[in-house]
């Protein structure tokens, strides 16, 4: 063993500085609960083979997976013991053993053991906390992470459940499209029936003329459908395959509805156009927030938001009568999708603003410090969460307390930051 220097103490320099100190410290936290299941289920076998009885609850949670013991042992610290200020909680037992469904024994190896809680006696209850302060930043950071894998875990669900739901509707739409092929089918064949005599001739003929103009509008009807349940794709399909059909065109041109086809095609071509902006930017800002690029991620869903109001002006001008609530597009779609983005935006505000507090606080940590190069780190993954929007900017400003805007507050930090940086 290597014999220390006189006057040798154990200090941050010995940790490689803070950031090495802070590591070994998140590395005991993460370590100790790996541990915890092992040591809990020890303490139940020794006081079994001392003949202490066992609670039904105890019974119960050694059953249960080592993975879920040691997510049951994080949650606990991590959602109970630790404030919405980000403090340290003391919290009576009843409430521990209520809430987390665990037992005394399963608290006191949290205790003992693992030697992440601490256990203080007050009047006739028990009281425990986390064991050091030095252990608050590390149960922080891995609550933190363990909530934004939870959110991102359940984005990932919704959206494919999205596609599984996408899937559905292109099959029912190829089913419609099936049973509109078996339909034309049909008519042609009732059409050369028709010739074997001139009398059966001319009642089919009339038959199928009402038929055909029936057809058409049908078609048209159904391609109107899929335009008003934003089924774009398959719009597209009926309408082209009508205005390859002159006659239909014509008949719909001049009875009644009195539609151009290709009038309307073009019109729709708008509606799709308007419509992929709007989804485009939707998915593109859902993948920005699963790699943590938060700012961006808020500009795409306000260019998503943007894209949606000029899509339902677009929507409103050229419906037939919105007085009858004849509306070329569900309105409830467009509701349905604005809700959407507006939880998206009210997300990704609350995470930008989480992320630039924990930057920010790091950063004033770091000048205090006068620890310049780990200021200026921090500055710069601030700059990077500035939101492009001025109202989330305002929105920011609001979250942070601060009388200018996190933009101007940002820039003058940089300029002392890297002044320091100079100076050195």
């Amino acid at each position: 063993m290597q014999k220390k220097l006189e006057g040798f103490e154990v200090d941050s320099l010995f940790y490689e500085g803070k950031e090495g100190l802070r590591n070994s410290i998140r590395n005991f936290y993460q370590n100790q609960l790996s541990l915890f299941p092992k040591a809990y289920l020890e303490r139940l076998k020794q006081k079994e083979q001392q003949g202490a009885p066992i609670s039904v609850v105890d019974k119960a949670l050694i059953d249960k997976p080592v993975d879920e013991l040691h997510q049951t042992a994080r949650r606990l610290i991590e959602e109970a013991l630790v404030t919405p200020g980000n403090r340290r909680n003391s919290v009576v037992d009843d409430t521990l053993l209520s809430d987390f469904h665990v037992t005394p024994d399963f608290l006191d190896t949290l205790v003992d053991k693992s030697r992440l809680l601490r256990k203080e006696p007050r009047l006739d209850d028990f009281y425990y906390e986390i064991s050091h302060d030095t252990l608050l930043p590390a149960v922080i950071e891995s609550r933190n992470m363990r909530r934004d894998k939870e959110q991102a875990d359940r984005q990932k669900a919704e959206y494919r459940a999205q596609l599984a739901e996408e899937a559905k509707r292109r099959e029912a739409v190829e089913a419609e499209l099936t049973a509109t092929r078996k339909q034309r089918k049909m008519a042609r064949t009732v059409a050369i029936t028709s010739l074997l005599t001139l009398l059966v001739c001319l009642g089919f003929a009339i038959r199928f003329i009402y038929e055909y103009v029936e057809n058409a509008r049908s078609q048209l009807r159904q391609a109107e459908f899929y335009v008003h349940h934003e089924l774009y794709d398959a719009a597209d399909h009926a309408y082209k395959d009508l205005s390859n059909r002159p006659r239909r065109c014509w008949i719909l041109n001049n009875l009644e509805p009195h539609k151009d086809v290709d009038a309307e095609y073009k019109m729709i071509k708008r509606f799709h156009k308007a419509f992929g902006v709007v989804d485009s930017n939707f998915i593109f800002a859902d993948s920005l927030m699963l790699v943590n690029n938060y700012s961006f991620a808020l500009k795409h869903y306000r260019l998503a938001e943007d894209s949606l109001q000029a899509y339902r002006l677009l929507n409103a001008q050229f419906s037939h009568d919105t007085s009858k609530n004849d509306w070329r597009v569900d309105p409830q779609l467009i509701d349905s999708k604005d809700d959407l983005i507006d939880k998206r935006i009210y997300n990704a505000n609350q995470t930008l603003v989480r992320e630039f507090k924990i930057s920010q606080r790091e950063y004033e940590s770091f000048v205090e410090a006068r620890v310049w190069g780990q200021a200026l780190r921090n500055l710069r993954r601030m700059k990077q969460l500035l939101p492009a929007h001025p109202s989330d900017e305002t929105d920011l400003q609001n979250a942070l307390k601060i009388l200018e805007l996190p933009s101007e507050y940002v820039k003058k930090e940089l300029l002392k930051c890297e002044a320091n940086l100079k100076g050195l």
